[in-house]
This record gives C-alpha cells, structure tokens and sequence, in this order.
C-alpha cells in the first residue's frame, strides 16, 4: 500500500512540478520508507525515473510537450493525440515494474 500511495503522488506532483524539484522534496521523504517496507532502493529508483517521466508528458503542465510544440510547430490538440498511447504504454510498464520488482533488478543483479 505504502508504494501505490508513493506512486499515487508522484504521478499527481508529475503534472504540476518539474522532476528535480520532485526529487529533492520527495526522495530525502520517501527512501526511509521504503526501505523501512523492505523494497530495495535501486528498484524504487527505476520506480520513481518512470514515474517523473510520465509526469513529463502527462497533463496539466506537460512539460516536455511544449518544447516538442515549440519546435515543430504542431497543434496542441494533434500532439495531445499522439502522446496519449505513450502515456498508456509507460503507465503499464509502471505497473509491470511495481508488480514484479524482479524485473528492474535482474541485470544489476548479474553485473557484480
């Protein structure tokens, strides 16, 4: 329960605040809980990268969009259109990788 409200939270902080501010106000917070619930920190790691990069893309604020909108040109409503199956596929993955921890950790497991 402790890593879906965590998760919970940085997906709403994704919309409204940049990914740097989000690691300096949540990280020192949210390490000593999960390693209190038994999670490794790597995993929460890749955890806590995929969720700032769905928070880059996901409304209200989406960040990244308005630079993509500023370079190329395109109407909002189009780029809207085509980032949403991103957000999908990134949602999933999330949820691939808060179900089965295992799969985040398997390389860096074998690279000692």
């Amino acid at each position: 329960m402790v890593v879906i409200m965590i998760n919970v939270i940085l997906l709403i902080l994704g919309g409204f605040i940049d990914p740097i501010t989000i690691t300096l106000l949540t990280v020192p917070i949210f390490i000593p809980l999960v390693i209190q619930a038994g999670y490794d920190p790597l995993w929460f790691g890749v955890v806590f990268t995929v969720n700032t990069e769905i928070g880059l893309i996901y409304p209200p604020i989406v960040e990244n969009l308005f630079a993509i909108k500023s370079v190329f040109n395109v109407s909002t409503v189009d780029l809207v259109k085509g980032v949403l199956p991103f957000v999908a596929i990134e949602t999933v993955f999330l949820l691939i990788i808060v179900l089965f921890p295992v799969l985040s950790l398997w390389l860096p497991a074998h690279m000692l």
